[in-house]
């Protein structure tokens, strides 16, 4: 038992460093992309407006931050191509996002919030942190839940109940933010957008022999 648990800690400690490290590049370029000189535009229609406002799943929206460092983790300790197509998919889009932010930012009307139970007041701090509501297209919240969901459906060493359970909680994180009002369609069809074009990449990335010998060997 000390010996797996003594392992499991030992080979935790890099998919840890990396998801730490991908999470501070991508908060701090979303924020600094704010100061972007052009002026942001609307997004959300009158499709968007037909989708009660529920505070409720600011539940779901908040899973989103746990799931930043465990689903890594959990990639790396079950597949280490699965991690390393994951975090590569993610810098790419990252990178096409900052331009996006910057060129092209948006905004989004969010309702006046009412503080009177737990989840308002949970989605009231959400709010205080990210206000105005900026840089929505495409959503970083969707663009992670999509890619882990296209990794989970691609591997072939997970389990069709793991792939069910783990691309349905991350299909309910997506909805969370059209009911909390942080993002509309667009910003996620957007989203799958980016992410299908950046999985496509590196899917279709042929690695050096000797990379690949050295991935399957960890």
């Amino acid at each position: 038992m000390n010996f797996k648990m003594e392992k499991f800690i030992k080979e935790l400690w890099v998919p840890l460093i990396i998801s730490i490290i991908v999470l501070l590049f991508h908060t701090s370029t979303y924020y600094m992309c704010k100061f972007t000189p052009f002026e942001p535009t609307l997004v959300g229609g009158a499709l968007d407006q037909k989708i009660p406002f529920s505070p409720v799943w600011v539940v779901f929206y908040v899973l989103w931050h746990p799931l930043l460092i465990i689903t890594p983790c959990l990639l790396y300790l079950n597949n280490r191509d699965d991690f390393y197509k994951y975090i590569v998919i993610n810098f790419l889009i990252e990178v096409l996002v900052i331009f996006i932010f910057i060129f092209y930012p948006t905004i989004y009307n969010r309702p006046d919030l009412v503080v009177n139970d737990f989840f308002t007041w949970v989605l009231n701090i959400i709010y205080m942190s990210d206000t105005p509501a900026t840089n929505c297209l495409p959503s970083m919240h969707c663009i992670i839940c999509f890619t882990a969901i296209y990794i989970i459906v691609k591997s072939n060493k997970i389990g069709k109940k793991c792939k069910v359970f783990g691309s349905l909680i991350y299909v309910l994180i997506v909805l969370s933010t059209l009911f909390v009002k942080q993002h509309a369609i667009i910003d996620i069809v957007s989203s799958l957008i980016c992410v299908i074009l950046s999985s496509l990449i590196v899917y279709n990335f042929k690695l050096d022999n000797k990379l690949k010998r050295k991935i399957e060997k960890e």
